[in-house]
């Protein structure tokens, strides 16, 4: 596994780039190899991340026949993510091969981190610390949107190549606008025209430019305004969950279905530097990190 792993790198940055960065490279697939290449999950489809779950409380999965579960603790990677970065800084051209592992490894990184930020907002809520239990809803709604910002780099994580290739399909207004609702069905709820099932909802999420803002990002959104109004009323989780949780349902409902048929065109070509943004963003991170890993990282 590590000698294919190591060949895989190596076919990933040009020759010469290679040895002005070997030591990082591999030192990042080593760390790789031990961690999210260890073994194979035994478990439906690979780890879930909490950013794309369904708001709750407590409880939230990002599909119903998926699993939160890893095989590594998300503080494992944070060194491939700087380690990638320095990498680059050595580099004189990146290739295409290595800037969408870059992108890959940042998306997935702060994904991650998302579980960790989620699982912080119902001990403060039920401790009736507000201002803590808001400003970790929000930072879910900010993970959105800078996961969005760097997946916008990259071609294969746009939404809007998607779409385009979906309305590609058909051939009259009606048609294209037909495919399109289909596509965007498939890519949140699943089930065309039923946002009341649940056995298949969020089946295909994914982290796409486009996605995690208008759609996960919003549905962060509603949780937080109604978590905040639930502190104020002075609730406790029983009275949440009964009260607040199907006000969530119904307004996340209707703004899934109103985004499954509204036609917004999203980019379908590459945005930004992915090596500024993802540097900019393990910088803005990094006192999160410290928080919530107890552990300061080694800063680019």
């Amino acid at each position: 596994m590590r000698k294919w792993m190591k060949k895989l790198v190596c076919g990933a940055v040009l020759a010469g780039n290679y040895e002005k960065a070997s030591e990082e490279l591999e030192s990042m697939w080593e760390i790789l190899c031990s961690t999210v290449y260890k073994d194979f999950v035994n478990y439906d489809g690979p780890a879930q991340t909490l950013i794309n779950a369904y708001p709750k409380l407590s409880g939230a999965i990002s599909r119903t026949y998926g699993s939160n579960a890893k095989l590594y603790e998300t503080q494992e990677l944070i060194p491939v993510w700087e380690t990638m970065l320095k990498a680059a800084s050595k580099m004189d051209t990146l290739t295409p091969q290595f800037e969408y592992d870059l992108v890959d490894i940042t998306r997935q990184i702060l994904a991650d981190i998302s579980g960790e930020v989620y699982s912080c907002i119902k001990p403060a809520f039920d401790s009736g610390d507000k201002e803590t239990a808001v400003k970790y809803a929000e930072q879910m709604i900010e993970m959105c949107r800078d996961m969005d910002e760097i997946l916008a780099t990259n071609e294969s994580f746009l939404v809007g190549t998607r779409h385009e290739g979906a309305r590609n399909r058909g051939v009259t207004d009606s048609d294209k606008a037909f495919y399109e609702q289909v596509e965007r069905t498939f890519e949140t709820y699943w089930v065309l025209d039923d946002t009341s099932q649940t056995s298949l909802t969020d089946y295909c999420n994914r982290h796409l430019s486009g996605l995690m803002t208008d759609y996960y990002g919003m549905r962060w959104e509603v949780f937080a305004k109604y978590l905040e109004q639930a502190m104020d009323e002075g609730m406790n989780a029983s009275e949440f969950n009964s009260v607040m949780a199907p006000k969530i349902k119904a307004e996340i409902a209707e703004k899934e279905e109103a985004w499954s048929k509204e036609q917004t065109v999203y980019p379908t070509e590459a945005e930004g530097d992915p090596v500024e943004i993802s540097t900019a963003l393990l910088e803005k991170y990094q006192p999160l990190i410290q928080e919530l890993y107890g552990a300061g990282r080694e800063r680019i």
